[in-house]
């Protein structure tokens, strides 16, 4: 995933906090249900991405949606974040914050694509041999593109493995007419 380095400092800095503080799942709660929020609501997405904003009143918004419900060290951190003027990487930090969370849990996602839906036990027998390959436990994330033709490519981490009709024929035509 293409996340901003910058997201990524801030995340690692939170994740770090949070865990000696004792508050990482807390965290780690309030962060996806805000990750959700900003995908969900185009309002909040232009809220986080609004530049003309002051930091006082990026505060202010912050305060009458998560006081209350969010603890106290992800409130802080979000104030950080409009003192900075960096409330627009918000988004980027809740993805990198979730990735060192689930790497703190020996978690990996695979996100899987394939031209049909899996069923359940072909997810199942994947998640094993990703497993037994990784030696972590394997989270699926799947989806169909039809464009593949048949087969699936494979994503874990930053390594995609191909095994599509698509991709096969390409190279089949790539080899025939270099020949």
């Amino acid at each position: 995933m293409n996340l901003n380095p910058a997201a990524r400092r801030y995340a690692d800095a939170l994740f770090s906090l949070a865990k000696d503080k004792g508050a990482l799942e807390a965290v780690k709660s309030n962060l996806q249900s805000i990750a959700t929020l900003a995908n969900d609501s185009e309002d909040f997405a232009s809220f986080l991405g609004n530049p003309l904003l002051k930091p006082e009143t990026q505060q202010g918004v912050i305060d009458a949606a998560f006081k209350g419900s969010a603890d106290d060290q992800t409130l802080n951190f979000l104030h950080f974040l409009c003192l900075k003027e960096r409330l627009g990487l918000l988004p980027d930090v809740c993805a990198s914050f979730e990735e060192s969370y689930l790497e703190e849990k020996g978690i990996l996602n695979a996100f899987v694509v394939s031209a049909e839906a899996l069923s359940e036990a072909q997810t199942t027998r994947m998640a094993e041999k990703l497993a037994a390959k990784t030696g972590k436990q394997i989270r699926i994330h799947a989806r169909v593109d039809a464009s593949l033709i048949g087969g699936f490519t494979i994503q874990v981490g930053d390594e995609i493995t191909d095994f599509s009709v698509a991709s096969q024929l390409e190279r089949f035509k790539k080899q025939t007419l270099n020949a």
